[in-house]
């Protein structure tokens, strides 16, 4: 009579199935410590273009932080308007969609926050988080906005490189 196997713990499951991969392709084990790769050389992208940035929380163009008043100058001139539409109180789907776009494009990709936007915007910080969540989630349902988002990025990071910012 065999004994009921006890499962492998996690880890040793994954290196278990490591291994087997790599003994089928006859190559070496893998070693018991992972990780076994070294991190001792930095990986820097090519400028101006597209990667994804450290742990993939996001890709595009390298994005700096920028001051915040700059920033809503050249997503407003990006976008062809003024910011004192972003801060009117209007409250037209026009409207809203460009306080989405430089809202979610200012906060995740150029370093700005919701505090920091506040007083430029006259909204409140959670107001401007809201435009934030909004924006995101509909960039993942709305792919004109989807595009748009990523047009404002490329323009903004264009407009930032043209006056020396970045």
């Amino acid at each position: 009579m065999v004994p009921d196997a006890q499962p492998l713990p996690p880890r040793r499951a994954y290196l278990k199935r490591l291994n087997a991969a790599l003994a089928a392709e006859e190559r070496t084990e893998v070693s018991e410590r992972t990780p076994w790769w070294t991190t001792d050389r930095k990986v820097e992208p090519a400028t101006g273009r597209p990667y994804v940035v450290e742990l993939g929380r996001g890709t595009g163009l390298p994005g700096e932080r920028i001051e915040g008043r700059l920033f809503l100058d050249l997503a407003s001139q990006a976008l062809g308007i003024t910011i004192d539409t972003l801060s009117s109180t209007r409250k037209d789907r026009e409207t809203t969609r460009l306080r989405q776009l430089s809202a979610m494009i200012g906060i995740e990709r150029w370093g700005q926050r919701a505090g920091l936007l506040r007083p430029l915007l006259g909204k409140h910080p959670d107001v401007v988080s809201r435009w934030v969540s909004m924006g995101a989630e509909r960039r993942c349902t709305d792919e004109d906005f989807a595009e748009a988002a990523d047009n404002l990025d490329r323009r903004v990071f264009e407009l930032s490189s043209s006056k020396g910012s970045p």
